[in-house]
């Protein structure tokens, strides 16, 4: 019974990914329990069916579409199997939805269990360790009100069933302690270690800005009542720093970055620390603020972080006596039309947020709108909610993209992979001068060296060979090009390369490139 009812449901097609969940594996178990019994002439049975599915995230955003789905294909199946003129059928069914934490590709997650278990609490640290997304919330214009649609975006992606998180980036003004009051704002230590504190938790959100963090920190502009964050750029870097790697953010499906206006060494500093999987741009209708936008979304794009959403605030109002009034001209079309041909960002990316009188009183009580119980915000709430099923789609097809469908080729020493991308692992390997790529190719992974003269010689942006580069490096055979000086010491003779050619460091530059110093 069971694996009639499994063989049927894996042919179910997904709603946002239009797969079959036997080719997307995301079915886990299908249990049945029957129950059988005789009245007068007539036998009837009832089946209990319980059906588990582990989704990649629970950003997912159709899970009762799915769980729809799932039910009414077991009823067809039940009825058409075991519904007879002398049987009688019932089905009582159960769908469970749960998440598989940091879902990764089959290859991939043997490859971490079996040789790198540790590499990604190594390169995110303990406290980022099991967050499975990050996006940043970004406008390169202060004051067209960001951290209030980061905030309510947050509390909305909650309300979800989403495990979210929530960090203020602007150490410069955080407004967060401002936006969100929650009874305790105390940042306590976490038992990950001395220099580890964990978030404050209102709403559904695990939240931390500088302004909840003690005084005694030393960090200028820390505490409630902290003066003003007077700070070079460098050191504002390390701040966010200790305050993204610092924190134990636990459990999450994604941790949402509230950027300071600009483009400039915080922005760079948290693309270095994360590998961001989205953003989202929130601009006013003035031709400012969208000169702005595009510059911020252009240097994202330049670090391979897509915009996933446009948000226009303050974009109209709608009077007592109706009707809806634009103050600042209809710049959602132009913002729509000018970014659209730009940079291929879809109509249904872009939202237009009112000018509300509750969303402002919200924000003066320190309880967002979301988090409100007030009918009169029944527009702006379902304007959020729109909003977050938007970013909350975008987020699960982007990291589904990553994990399973990222494929690029790559040609090494005349041989065609097609391989994951994202997954790409590349080493110096300083025996040989050259470097280790580990790939993941469907359900196995490879490991292959390469002489860095070869990758030195390729141009960075087509992977074909320049030939006025390889001439540098002579005519001798490839083995024997290694340009060797011989020191002689007490005990040893050391072999040195010609540091011209030898790689030095090799760094991550957004999702798919990688950065190599000479």
């Amino acid at each position: 019974m069971e694996s009639t009812i499994m063989n049927h449901l894996r042919s179910v097609v997904e709603p946002i990914l239009k797969k079959d969940l036997d080719e997307l594996g995301w079915l886990k178990r299908v249990s049945v329990n029957e129950e059988s019994s005789q009245i007068s002439s007539e036998a009837s049975s009832v089946f209990h069916v319980n059906v588990q599915v582990n989704l990649p995230s629970l950003l997912y955003p159709s899970t009762e579409k799915l769980k729809n789905l799932l039910e009414n294909e077991i009823y067809f199946v039940c009825q058409k199997t075991f519904h007879t003129e002398s049987v009688t059928c019932g089905v009582d069914c159960s769908v469970g939805i749960s998440s598989l934490d940091r879902h990764l590709s089959s290859a991939h997650a043997q490859y971490h269990l079996l040789q790198e278990s540790d590499k990604v609490e190594d390169n995110l640290g303990p406290g980022l360790a099991n967050v499975s997304q990050f996006l940043a919330i970004y406008s390169c214009k202060g004051g067209v009100g960001k951290s209030t649609i980061g905030v309510n975006l947050a509390f909305a992606l909650a309300r979800r069933g989403v495990r979210v998180g929530l960090l203020d980036v602007d150490v410069y003004g955080p407004s967060l302690p401002i936006l969100v009051r929650p009874n305790d704002t105390s940042v306590k230590r976490s038992p990950l270690g001395r220099s580890m504190v964990l978030p404050v938790e209102h709403g559904g959100v695990k939240m931390l800005s500088l302004g909840w963090v003690s005084p005694s920190s030393g960090v200028p502009g820390s505490g409630p009542s902290g003066g003003a964050a007077v700070m070079r750029g460098p050191m504002a870097g390390r701040v966010v720093s200790q305050l993204l790697r610092g924190t134990d953010w636990g459990k999450l499906d994604v941790l949402l970055l509230d950027m300071p206006p600009g483009t400039g060494d915080v922005q760079l500093q948290l693309c270095q620390d994360v590998q961001l999987d989205g953003a989202v741009a929130v601009t006013t209708p003035s031709n400012v603020a969208i000169a702005d936008v595009l510059k911020g979304i252009e240097m994202f794009n330049s670090l391979g972080v897509p915009t996933l959403s446009v948000v226009e605030n303050m974009a109209y109002f709608e009077c007592e006596g109706g009707g809806r009034h634009y103050p600042f001209g209809k710049g959602g079309q132009k913002t729509r039309k000018t970014i659209g041909e730009v940079f291929g960002i879809g109509k249904s990316s872009f939202f237009e947020m009112p000018i509300s009188s509750l969303i402002n009183q919200s924000n003066d009580e320190g309880t967002p709108i979301m988090l409100s119980n007030s009918y009169q915000g029944q527009l702006e709430v379902e304007i959020y909610d729109t909003f977050a099923s938007s970013v909350s789609q975008a987020l699960f097809i982007e990291r589904y993209n990553r994990t399973s469908n990222a494929q690029g080729n790559l040609n090494i020493r005349e041989k065609d992979y097609s391989i994951d991308s994202s997954n790409l692992s590349i080493k110096i390997n300083s025996s040989s001068q050259g470097f280790t790529i580990r790939m993941f190719l469907g359900n196995s992974a490879e490991q292959i060296n390469i002489d860095g003269k070869q990758l030195r010689a390729r141009d960075p942006q087509t992977g074909e060979i320049n030939q006025e580069t390889l001439a540098e490096f002579g005519k001798e055979d490839e083995k024997d090009n290694e340009r060797i000086v011989i020191t002689k010491t007490r005990n040893s003779i050391n072999t040195i390369l010609d540091e011209k050619w030898t790689p030095k460091s090799i760094s991550r530059k957004g999702n798919y490139g990688f950065i190599v110093d000479w």
